[in-house]
């Protein structure tokens, strides 16, 4: 065989196989792993509620993500709140974690309105926090060795959930 041919060969193969470990750490990416892990009320007043959540997301491939947004929808039992939108650069070291900080700002008389606010009232007078709850539904834009790559969000958690992790933050993403 021809040394041409030879190197002809090992180029191909060598990218055939940086192809499959970049498609392995892809793959391994779309099931990031995330989890809210601290949620503080800032600030109350006749308009709005103004929450912070923290977003602890666990990289699972072997390779650098990085994250350069999101565009989540937030929903309070299965009704529309809001938009959240953010272009901020995020990078997440293979098999790493990364904190994002997300604020929230709601219009709840209108919120209470569109969800039902005596649905809402009931279940916080009856203390059933289990039968509230925050749905974030949307994606994580971002990319891996230069590849861009969404990543879907679907997250839901109970009311009673949020109380625990005001009382007791800081758990780890799956």
């Amino acid at each position: 065989m021809k040394v041409g041919n030879i190197i002809a060969w090992t180029l191909v193969t060598a990218i055939g196989l940086f192809g499959i470990y970049a498609g392995v750490g892809i793959k391994k990416l779309m099931s990031i792993c995330y989890n809210i892990t601290k949620y503080k009320l800032v600030k109350i007043d006749l308009e709005y509620i103004y929450l912070n959540f923290t977003l602890t997301l666990k990289n699972k491939s072997f390779l650098k993500v990085d994250i350069e947004g999101y565009n989540f929808d937030v929903y309070l039992n299965n009704k529309f709140v809001v938009a959240l939108s953010s272009k901020k650069h995020e990078e997440i070291a293979g098999e790493g974690i990364s904190v994002i900080d997300i604020p929230l700002k709601v219009a709840y008389l209108k919120t209470f309105k569109t969800v039902g606010g005596n649905e809402i009232l009931n279940a916080f007078t009856d203390k059933k926090f289990d039968r509230i709850f925050v749905t974030l539904k949307g994606t994580f834009s971002g990319s891996v060795l230069k590849v861009p790559v969404n990543v879907p969000v679907d997250y839901k958690i109970t009311m009673q959930e949020i109380i625990a992790i005001m009382d007791a933050p800081a758990s780890a993403p799956c």
